[in-house]
């Protein structure tokens, strides 16, 4: 199949996915086809906010099925994490930063960027739920944070769901 046939096919996909099994069959789609990761990653750069997500939600099936072929992207995605505004993608992209390690990558932006999200409360429980595990794999490297964090959660666990409070109280006794 050439190229660019693939591409419009891989965009036909995403623009219907509507749930869980599509998008794991499309991340298995893109595996079978592995020069469409590239035009995916872009597609998450999209115009487009539910084109975005949906692309992004592929790219996390991918990571889970083989983080060696996300791995390239990575740096990228920490360096640009401040910059995403989908919220969907942030959701995404933090679980995928979540299972990784990137204790050598993250900046003070990147790390600023988890605090504020997980003290905003326009930010979805699930990217808060993934910034608290991101952040705690951080105090691994950089032993000073696991003051701030402890007491970003113990101020934010009064006012978030009953999921983000028990991802807090975890951490909380881990630290």
């Amino acid at each position: 199949m050439p190229a660019d046939q693939g591409i419009v096919i891989l965009t036909e996909y995403l623009q219907t996915l509507s749930g869980k099994t599509q998008a794991v069959l499309i991340s298995e789609y893109v595996l079978e086809n592995p020069y469409l990761i590239e035009p995916l990653y872009h597609l998450i750069q999209s115009d487009k906010p539910k084109l975005q997500w949906h692309a992004a939600w592929v790219f996390e099936h991918i990571f889970i099925a083989k983080p060696e072929i996300i791995k390239p992207y990575i740096k990228e995605i920490v360096s640009e994490f401040h910059t995403i505004e989908n919220n969907g993608v942030k959701r995404h992209f933090a679980k995928i930063l979540s299972l990784t390690d990137i204790n050598n990558m993250a900046t003070g932006i990147f790390i600023n960027t988890c605090f504020e999200w997980l003290k905003s409360e326009l930010i979805p429980v699930a990217v808060k739920a993934h910034c608290i595990q991101i952040l705690f794999h951080l105090t691994q490297k950089y032993p000073d944070l696991k003051a701030e964090l402890r007491i970003v959660l113990e101020e934010q666990i009064p006012f978030n769901s009953v999921g983000f409070k028990s991802r807090a109280r975890k951490i909380l006794k881990q630290l």
